[in-house]
Parts: C-alpha cells; sequence; structure tokens
C-alpha cells in the first residue's frame, strides 16, 4: 500500500509539473505572438512576476488573464507602460482586498473588453468590473474627476474612450493605501463618497486614529483626483 501510494505521490508531482512547464511555455509563445517579440515577451512576464508578488496571487493563475489583457491592450493601441501600469494596480488591489485571482481575471477581462470596444460600455463597467471589483464606479469616476452619475452619463452617451479611462483609474488605484485593516469597510465607505472610514483602519489607545492610518486618509486616495474634469 505504501509503494502505490508512493507511486500516486511521484505521478502528481511529475504532472503538476509537466502542467507548470506547458503553462509557462504557453505565456511565452502567447506573449511572443502578442508582441512580436521575445524580448518584449520576457520583460512582459517579469511584469507579470511582479505583480503577482505584490499581491500575493500566483503567478499561474493570472498567466491566462494576463496574456488576454495583454492581446486586447496591444491590439487597440494602447501604450504599453498605461497597461502594464492598470494590470500591476488592478492586481495590486485585489490582494489588498483579499479577492481571488477568478475576480481578478473578471477585472482584467472587462478592461479587455473595454480597450478593444474602444469605448466604456455600462455593462463592462457596471456588471464585469463593479461585480470584480467592489466600489469600482466610484472609483472609476474619483479618478476621472467626475461624480457618479457624470460617469454613467459619460458612458451613455459613448464619449468615454478606453484610452481615457484606463490612466485615470490606474491613477486613482494607485493612491489607495498599501494596507487596509478592514478592506470591506474601507471599500464600502468609499464607494459612497464618504471620508467617514476611520473605522476601516487601526486606532490609538485613545480612540483616535493611530498616526499613518486614519489621520492620514486626505493622502490615501479615498478623494476625488486632481484630474482634469472630462469636457461633456
Amino acid at each position: 500500500a505504501a509503494f502505490f501510494s508512493l507511486q500516486e505521490v511521484v505521478r502528481g508531482t511529475a504532472r503538476a509539473f509537466y502542467e507548470t512547464v506547458s503553462s509557462v511555455q504557453a505565456l511565452q509563445l502567447g506573449l511572443k505572438a502578442i508582441y512580436g517579440s521575445a524580448g518584449t515577451a520576457a520583460s512582459q512576464i517579469e511584469t507579470l512576476k511582479a505583480a503577482a508578488n505584490t499581491s500575493g496571487l500566483k503567478v499561474l493563475d493570472l498567466s491566462a488573464a494576463f496574456t488576454k489583457f495583454s492581446a486586447a491592450t496591444h491590439a487597440a493601441n494602447i501604450p504599453l507602460g498605461d497597461s502594464n501600469a492598470l494590470f500591476g494596480e488592478l492586481t495590486r488591489v485585489s490582494g489588498l482586498l483579499g479577492l481571488s485571482s477568478a475576480k481578478a481575471e473578471q477585472a482584467l477581462e472587462a478592461v479587455g473588453q473595454m480597450a478593444s470596444k474602444g469605448t466604456v460600455s455600462l455593462e463592462e463597467l457596471r456588471q464585469q468590473l463593479g461585480d470584480a471589483l467592489p466600489g469600482a464606479t466610484a472609483l472609476a469616476a474619483k479618478g476621472l474627476g467626475v461624480t457618479t452619475e457624470e460617469l454613467f452619463k459619460l458612458v451613455e452617451s459613448g464619449s468615454l474612450s478606453a484610452r481615457t479611462f484606463i490612466p485615470a483609474l490606474t491613477t486613482f488605484l494607485a493612491e489607495l493605501p498599501r494596507h487596509v485593516p478592514n478592506p470591506s469597510a474601507w471599500i464600502a465607505a468609499c464607494s459612497a463618497g464618504t471620508m467617514a472610514i476611520a473605522s476601516a483602519f487601526s486606532t490609538g489607545p485613545t480612540g483616535r486614529p493611530a498616526p499613518g492610518t486614519a489621520a492620514d486618509l486626505p493622502t490615501l486616495g479615498c478623494k476625488r483626483s486632481r484630474l482634469t474634469p472630462v469636457a461633456h
């Protein structure tokens, strides 16, 4: 029985190794096909590794989503720097909020579809991105320097381009804190557009916000961006 058990362990390990190698090869080939350069593909894999390391998500869990996201943004002529920056922030925030790789993939797919179409639609903004990343609609509005209602009007009119939306969302996501003890409370408060989110952060012995936490809320991102409001 022990012998057969050992055999199963060896087979399982070999199978996992083969699947890992296959996934890495698929990632390399996919990125090379997208960018037409082995060098760029290698650089993008390092970008993926860095994002996974920061977010705490697994590289292989993100690899398929990263390839699709890269294909969509590259085909839409989104600058590589903008694409990589948004990927990094989306995965970082996903890790910050304790979201699964599946949710991170859903958020990336939503943005990829926006890039492919060239414009942002309500379906992708509310049903896909909003479902994957709690409060995404409010965060996007703040990134653009408009209200949520104004954002919906822009989207409904078809005048919000992916090229405008992507860097704006990235800018605001980048302002979010690096650590949130109570992610659910924080994102709920931020979605409601309020600054009263001290309870989402740790407090000092007097009950007042501890230094470097709630006391620093004005610099942590639950605010409007200084970006120029979109003309509409």
